[in-house]
């Protein structure tokens, strides 16, 4: 390319080629201004001479000097031809010149390019590998989760099972053992006193059969307690089959359709035995009560007490008594199933139809009332939606006002905020313009430097390291606590001031990385603290720890990469940070910052030697200005109101 000096140089020594021409072109003029000028005098002299030799001497000096001005004028043409195809060529050497910097140009936009689609290729790369490492490690722990549960409810089933065997066995065994006790005992002085059921024991145990889903038939043997006890009823129907627990329909047409408390599910308990109308059989039946296991729940204690409620053929009679777990089993009462007198089957169904007819008239009575009231209460909305209805017109009316009045300041709003939205777009434009222009000029400057100078700089950022300030400690434990980071053997924390997510990244000796994606390391580490991958608040850290013992002899490196920067109000790069490091106690502070895009930093090594004896982790003292921990959430609150 040539330059301007040299342009310059070769434009005066043209201008002084020319000036030569020019001198020695009106040189003889000058020598000899009197041959020139002939007068009217000389004239004659000189035409009378023009035959002799001093004419021929004037021809030929004439000749002469009219072949020096040829030869001057051929001199002339040729430099102006030389000074022409200098120009050409000097007008060829800029346009090479031009072009070979525009093609630099674009070599340098291509080759920005393609690193910058090589960085954002490797950016989704790593995001989609971390997002398959994630979900494998959630689908690890769904299908781990999904196996505890099944091997859990087939262990509860196989638990139940059992427990239902041995209570079998255990009924049965006890059963055996208390048979010739009782055949001692005189039945007649073992059962209990025999009570008229009162209304609001009918009506309670009513209920109780309803919630349950139990029925009435022509026998039926209820029990009830209050308490989460299992008591268990068993019923010896006349052919010495026994009625329970394990054993709850009979050959001889009776139920156990209720069986509470199994498990300590209510404190209103009640089991039914029941012979449905015509299927009771004659004889005698015996009733007993066990109790059968005293659950462990809040205010359940023994002795339990209970009653047995018997219906005999429309008969019913009330039995009170109590057992305390360990008791051997009661007998309550024995009845008689007599085939009843056709006077007495008459009076029964007389009994029954007179109680189905009171039924009805009550169930009807109640239908009456319920019909009365529901037209009450449609009429009472009626009335209440006539009047919401007039409320709700006059309330569109004023909102309709309102609404256009707020439709006019809106369009005004949104007038004023459009124009101002067009200034500042102007603006903008011209700042990106601005931008680019120095984005593009910092790329050239970039270039120049070496490959490795490029490579070497976004892993070689170390930071000087600094003794960790009172305030920052108090500022880090106090973070740590509220987001359930822990101290060990080894702590790396990062600490920021803004909604951005920048992440934490260490290498341990054995060469695996810590971050997000890879939170539990094989080597013991554990980033127990991820901030902000949401811009849940203006004060994050992260926590990087090895528990006490946990911790491993070699090299660490810290690194720190500005992953996201969040659309929050205030939130701005470069972001500020801090790195402190707790090795064995000793804690060291970095301090520097990092924009969104930026390669990431290397900001710290250590080394960790002699692991065999740990000191207790701990923070280093925050300093005796009088302030606490507990003060600064005060303050943080404060700060953010503003």
């Amino acid at each position: 390319m040539v330059e301007a000096g040299e342009w310059m140089m070769i434009g005066v020594l043209g201008l002084a080629f020319m000036c030569g021409v020019w001198v020695l072109i009106i040189r003889g003029d000058v020598d000899k201004p009197d041959r020139r000028r002939l007068d009217a005098n000389d004239f004659s002299r000189f035409s009378r001479r023009r035959t002799g030799p001093e004419f021929k001497e004037a021809r030929k000096e004439i000749e002469q000097r009219l072949a020096i001005v040829s030869r001057r004028n051929r001199a002339r043409s040729q430099a102006q031809m030389k000074i022409a195809e200098a120009e050409l060529a000097r007008q060829k050497r800029i346009e090479a010149a031009e072009g070979a910097l525009r093609a630099e140009e674009l070599r340098l936009k291509e080759e920005q390019l393609n690193a910058e689609r090589e960085r954002m290729e490797e950016e989704r790369r790593r995001r989609e590998a971390e997002e398959t490492e994630l979900q494998a490690e959630e689908d690890r722990r769904r299908r781990e989760e999904e196996a505890r549960l099944a091997a859990e409810a087939t262990e509860l089933e196989a638990q139940a099972a059992e427990a239902e065997r041995i209570r079998q066995e255990e009924l049965a065994a006890l059963e055996e053992q208390r048979q010739a006790e009782l055949a001692a005992l005189a039945e007649v002085d073992a059962m209990l006193e025999a009570q008229e059921v009162d209304d609001e024991t009918t009506a309670e145990l009513r209920a109780r059969l309803e919630a349950a889903g139990g029925r009435i038939g022509d026998v039926n043997v209820s029990l009830m307690w209050n308490n989460y006890n299992d008591l268990d009823l068993h019923v010896v129907c006349p052919s010495g089959e026994r009625l329970h627990g394990g054993n709850r329909t009979s050959a001889c047409h009776g139920e156990l359709d209720v069986d509470a408390n199994v498990k300590p599910e209510t404190k209103k308990p009640v089991e039914n035995v029941v012979w449905d109308i015509g299927n009771a059989p004659n004889g005698t039946y015996r009733v007993y009560v066990h109790h059968y296991k005293k659950h462990k729940k809040r205010g359940t204690k023994d002795p339990t007490p209970f009653k047995i409620i018997v219906n005999s053929g429309g008969v019913f009679t009330e039995y009170n008594s109590e057992l305390s777990n360990g008791d051997p089993i009661m007998l309550i009462t024995d009845f008689e199933m007599r085939e009843r007198t056709p006077e007495e089957e008459e009076a029964l169904q007389a009994e029954l139809a007179a109680e189905e007819a009171a039924r009805l008239a009550e169930e009807e009575e109640a239908a009456r009332k319920e019909a009365e009231e529901e037209a009450a209460r449609l009429a009472e909305e009626e009335e209440a939606a006539r009047k919401e209805a007039e409320e709700e017109a006059v309330r569109k009316e004023a909102e309709e006002e309102a609404a256009r009045l707020a439709e006019e300041e809106d369009a005004a709003r949104k007038e004023a905020e459009e124009e101002a939205a067009s200034l500042a777009e102007e603006q903008r434009q011209k700042d990106l313009a601005a931008a680019e222009e120095q984005r593009l000029a910092e790329i050239a400057a970039t270039e120049v430097a070496s490959k490795q100078e490029a490579k070497d700089a976004a892993h070689q950022a170390q930071v000087e390291a600094e003794e960790v300030a009172e305030e920052t400690a108090r500022e880090l434990r106090r973070r740590l606590e509220q987001a359930g980071g822990r101290i060990g053997d080894i702590n790396i924390s990062l600490m920021w001031n803004n909604y951005n997510d920048l992440d934490l990244h260490v290498v341990c000796p054995s060469g695996e990385r810590i971050h997000g994606g890879n939170r539990m390391s094989e080597c013991g580490g554990e980033l127990d603290v991820d901030a902000n991958v949401k811009p849940e608040t203006r004060k994050p850290v992260e926590n990087v720890v090895w528990d006490v013992g946990d911790s491993k002899d070699g090299l660490y490196k810290v690194y720190v990469h500005h992953y996201k920067k969040h659309k929050k109000r205030r939130t701005k790069d470069p972001t500020e940070f801090k790195l402190i490091t707790g090795v064995k106690g000793e804690f060291k502070e970095y301090n520097t910052q990092l924009s969104h895009g930026e390669p990431i930093k290397l900001v710290a090594t250590f080394t960790v030697v002699g692991n065999s004896i740990p000191p207790a982790p701990s923070l280093p003292p925050a300093g005796g200005d009088g302030s606490s921990a507990d003060e600064e959430p005060d303050a943080l609150e404060h700060e953010e109101k503003n």
